[in-house]
């Protein structure tokens, strides 16, 4: 059974519905409803209880007519818990109501927020891609319709919720133009007013973009530069076609971003602050660990943007849990790429996140560059040994947790470097540069 609703870039309060109900009768059954990325809900039996599997209740899913979804839907999503504290992609063998109950328990494990904010906080279950999945994959398996949809609309939630940070101005809008194509399309209400648009905005585009003062757009009035403005000027560019083409069109843009099909975990890092800012400083800033396919992503949800990109072949990585430290501390992720050559001698850089879910990240991350090296060594045998495959080999980065350099022109590209406080290493283990209260290992300031 299932209720729907338009699109909804967050799940009103109103509507995070229990997620079991007991149902009435004299056999114990209970109901659990899971939250597809349209914001709709379907419900199913399970009447194992708390020994249901989340490989039982994904199959319960893909058998109701009115979804749609093939068999090998499982291949393809998974079922999340997810709070505004936690996500966790469930694996098959788990138990979903048995995470309910111990809700509480992995809050106090991997979150860091508060005790009152935590024991306010309710999960939900929601049918998302899997974390695991490529895109080599997916596009593959986005040839059933359903499957495809399904997938636009996550792809489409996330770029609302700013968690697809867009840095293209007109790939941005021309996102919107094609959501609102697909939602609003057969409407009269693009050809009325912006004010009236303005209502829509919500469903259609990142709250960054649909503020009128931003200056990255420069939209300082509500004239032809306005965010509404901007969209129906794209809206009225696309012909009119099937609602298959636009949901190709959308992901195709969407798939672009190397971030595109990231797992998300919460996380802090320390800002680099001086003078008079630096009274006034209130702690780490929040940020999202986002780790998808092609690579490791830092965003900061605040302010929509993305603060770091790294592919699989220009970094590595270690952690150290606050059990090393201090009971005080937080788990870190320490991240390692190379920086600028210094007086003609290679460099590393290291920025330190703070986060109680190190392990998952540790561990996803693991499952992503095994899959890399597998690869790398497959094209290496068809290619052969010779000379010129083992020079190419060396200069790939090391898919292992230990120190990496690399040459200028392959140093990462990042979009906000003045926010991070890194430390910068020679290629002989010295500090030759920091930013912030630089720590490693022993909790201390050099």
């Amino acid at each position: 059974m299932m209720s729907s609703d338009s699109p909804d870039p967050e799940w009103p309060t109103s509507r995070r519905k229990k997620a079991l109900n007991l149902k009435s009768g004299s056999d114990p059954v209970f109901r659990v409803c899971i939250y597809l990325q349209d914001s709709s809900c379907v419900c199913v039996d399970v009447l194992e209880g708390l020994k249901t599997t989340t490989a039982e209740v994904l199959a319960a899913i893909t058998t109701q007519e009115d979804i749609g979804l093939p068999s090998f839907a499982s291949q393809v999503f998974g079922i999340w818990a997810t709070s505004p504290l936690l996500e966790l992609q469930l694996k098959p063998q788990s138990c979903p109501l048995e995470v309910f109950r111990d809700w509480q328990i992995l809050l106090k494990r991997f979150s860091a927020s508060p005790e009152s904010i935590r024991l306010a906080d309710e999960p939900i279950l929601e049918l998302r891609r899997s974390a695991f999945l490529s895109l080599k994959e997916e596009e593959h398996f986005s040839k059933h319709s359903v499957v495809n949809k399904f997938l636009y609309l996550e792809a489409e939630r996330n770029f609302i919720r700013g968690r697809l940070p867009c840095s293209d101005p007109d790939v941005c809008t021309s996102l919107g133009a094609i959501s609102a194509k697909i939602h609003y399309g057969g409407q009269d209400i693009w050809t009325n007013t912006n004010e009236l648009i303005r209502s829509h905005l919500e469903h259609l585009l990142p709250r960054q973009l649909r503020q009128a003062s931003w200056s990255w757009f420069n939209f300082k009035s509500a004239g032809k530069n306005s965010p509404e403005a901007r969209l129906i000027e794209k809206y009225r560019e696309i012909p009119l076609t099937k609602e298959d083409r636009l949901v190709n069109k959308y992901l195709e843009l969407s798939r672009f971003y190397p971030f595109y099909g990231s797992a998300y975990f919460h996380g802090q890092i320390e800002e680099p602050v001086s003078g008079i800012r630096a009274a006034f400083r209130t702690g780490d800033t929040k940020v999202l660990i986002a780790v998808s396919g092609k690579g490791l992503h830092v965003l900061d949800p605040e302010k929509e943007e993305l603060l770091i990109s790294l592919s699989y072949d220009s970094f590595s990585w270690d952690i150290v849990y606050a059990k090393d430290l201090s009971p005080d501390c937080l788990s870190s992720l320490y991240i390692v790429f190379p920086g600028p050559d210094v007086y003609g001698r290679r460099t590393v850089r290291i920025v330190q996140i703070f986060t109680k879910q190190v392990a998952m990240i540790d561990a996803l991350l693991s499952y992503w560059t095994t899959l890399h090296q597998d690869r790398i060594n497959r094209d290496e045998s068809d290619v052969g040994t010779s000379e010129s495959v083992t020079d190419s080999a060396d200069a790939l980065s090391p898919l292992t947790k230990k120190l990496i350099y690399r040459t200028p022109s392959e140093i990462p590209v990042f979009s906000k470097v003045d926010r991070l406080c890194l430390a910068t290493f020679d290629e002989d283990g010295n500090l030759i540069d920091k930013r912030g209260s630089w720590k490693l290992r022993t909790g201390v300031s050099d």
